[in-house]
């Protein structure tokens, strides 16, 4: 401890972390994390980019769903339906080609004034699209199992075996379960109405274990069945102030595996995003997850960051990426009438948060790239398909996260290189907070001499670092280009964000002189678009002396 001045040193060895908006200055956070993925060694690595799919454009019109479709038989296709204004229409694609979805020789067309949902069930996709519901086989054959009661629904889910329609428009406040294993047989008998909500509209569903979840945009309610039969429901309401503003920010992300395995619900409100909790038979319950962004859900910009465009919050998406242990919403800017960046939520942050856990919050980053086309990225829509390393859909493969946008469609972190398609996107990190608090020296002057940054990339290309004092602007710039050790991308001892190590675990510390006078200091990390290759960053450490307080 120094009270009278003397050397000091600012080390960060776990840079685990995600953006803050929510606590003092002085306390080390994030104000910035911008397309960089925090690994689960702790690092940081710079992310990878999307790429189209092969076939390219699918037609004219924006994709506004996509339904990764997977049947008993083995069989697997991707298929996306596209806005083509008066009507909508799938097409499939599952090997390097796209197909309209025909029947009889003509083209399948849906409600163009709806957005359509698909998902499967009992071994058929099935679309709602607001005005007949339609199911695929996986021969391409197209049946119309719905009834008049369920046929203007524009969603479903999964639950108990049965298919659960929402969004009637004549009862919108009502859901109809099919029954067992069949959606050719619709009972209005059976339909359950959420009370006391004044004919509210259903805006979104999920299931959590044994519960129904089911919300609108000031509530949100658990239902389950007490027996097998249809009319046997209970419920109990999680919140009647907050609740999911549409189907498709409507999320379930996993963690575990087998009787391991649990669950967890997240929607977008209109208060932000939010997280259902449910273990074992317990109550499920809702959990705030926009503190530590608070600003940015606001509309605020705060510290160089802008702000969200709130009353574009109907258009949010939301996709579960297992690879990366995130839940991601694509959410629009300020200034954008479309989604524009990706907001990004580590999964297991958000469970300790939920949980209580000592200093644990949620941990949210930002996939954006300021360089591209905003035409292309993010997108209007978002799901998840399970490929291969060609981005083929296969049962055996990965499963990753899509996007698409004005007829095209595209895998994202599917790029070895750090390149939206085609283009170089920023990396941008942006720590504040040390003032010497643990040090005893918060009050005493400053003067911060030696960046020392311990990483390892591939390739040599130029990597920026500025500090500043006491908020002012960073005057001094470093190129720490030179120097990084190395890694080679065929290291069978470890993969690009995965965990592993390379080149033995060697990595190097590069030096930079500094320069900067103050009592409380900001870093920030940076590439101008400049790296394209991998790049990961453990550590860093600020040194300098802090002069006697007189």
């Amino acid at each position: 401890m120094m009270s009278r001045g003397g050397h000091f040193t600012w080390s960060e060895d776990n840079i685990l972390g995600g953006i803050r908006q929510d606590v003092s200055e002085s306390i080390s956070r994030y104000r910035n994390l911008q397309n960089v993925h925090v690994s689960i060694l702790g690092a940081l690595t710079k992310d990878k980019g999307i790429k189209a799919l092969t076939a390219g454009v699918v037609a004219s019109g924006d994709t506004v769903c996509g339904v990764d479709a997977q049947f008993n038989n083995g069989t697997q296709a991707l298929y996306v339906f596209q806005d083509q204004g008066s009507a909508t229409k799938a097409y499939k694609y599952n090997s390097g080609s796209w197909a309209v979805l025909q029947s009889g020789g003509s083209d399948v067309s849906f409600n163009g004034t709806v957005r359509p949902s698909a998902l499967m069930f009992a071994d058929k996709m099935h679309v709602f699209d607001g005005h007949t519901l339609r199911a695929v086989d996986h021969s391409g054959t197209v049946t119309t199992p719905g009834s008049s009661d369920i046929n203007t629904s524009k969603f479903g889910v999964v639950y108990a075996n049965r298919l659960m329609a929402f969004g009637n428009a004549s009862f919108p406040s009502y859901f109809y379960p099919s029954d067992v294993r069949d959606s050719s047989v619709w009972n209005a008998d059976y339909a359950i109405r959420i009370t006391n909500t004044y004919g509210e509209e259903i805006k979104g569903a999920g299931v959590l274990g044994p519960f129904l979840i089911v919300g609108g945009r000031t509530f949100t309610r658990a239902y389950y069945l007490g027996t097998a039969s249809p009319y046997d429901w209970d419920h109990d309401s999680i919140s009647d102030q907050i609740g999911p503003i549409n189907f498709q920010s409507f999320v379930v992300a996993s963690r575990g595996t087998g009787n391991g395995l649990q669950n967890y619900g997240f929607f977008w409100s209109e208060e932000g995003p939010m997280m259902v909790v449910q273990s074992g038979n317990s109550m499920p319950s809702l959990v705030p997850l926009h503190e530590p962004i608070r600003n940015l859900v606001r509309g605020i910009d705060y510290q160089g960051l802008d702000g969200l465009a709130p009353e574009y919050f109907s258009n949010v998406e939301g996709v579960w990426v297992p690879e990366y242990n995130e839940v991601r919403f694509a959410v629009t800017g300020k200034g954008k009438t479309e989604n524009s960046m990706l907001l990004c939520l580590n999964l297991d942050s958000a469970i300790a948060h939920s949980q209580g856990a000592e200093g644990a919050y949620p941990m949210w980053r930002i996939r954006n790239n300021y360089n591209l086309n905003s035409n292309v990225f993010p997108s209007t829509t978002l799901f998840s398909v399970q490929v291969n390393s060609s981005g083929v859909p296969n049962t055996s493969g990965q499963r990753r996260a899509f996007c698409g946008r004005d007829g095209l469609v595209y895998e994202m972190d599917a790029e070895v290189t750090s390149k939206d398609d085609g283009t170089l996107m920023p990396m941008y990190i942006y720590r504040d907070g040390y003032d010497g608090h643990r040090d005893g020296i918060r009050e005493n002057t400053k003067s911060l001499r030696q960046l020392n940054l311990r990483a390892t990339q591939e390739g040599n290309f130029t990597l920026k670092a500025r500090c500043a004092g006491d908020g002012g602007v960073s005057t001094t710039e470093i190129d720490i280009a030179r120097g990084l050790n190395l890694w080679t991308s065929d290291d069978t001892t470890g993969r690009w964000g995965d965990g592993g190590r390379w080149n033995s675990g060697e990595f190097v510390t590069q030096r930079a002189g500094v320069g900067v006078l103050g009592k409380k200091f900001e870093l920030e990390i940076y590439d101008e678009g400049a790296i394209e290759a991998p790049i990961q960053i453990n550590s860093w450490t600020l040194m300098g002396y802090a002069e006697d307080r007189r």
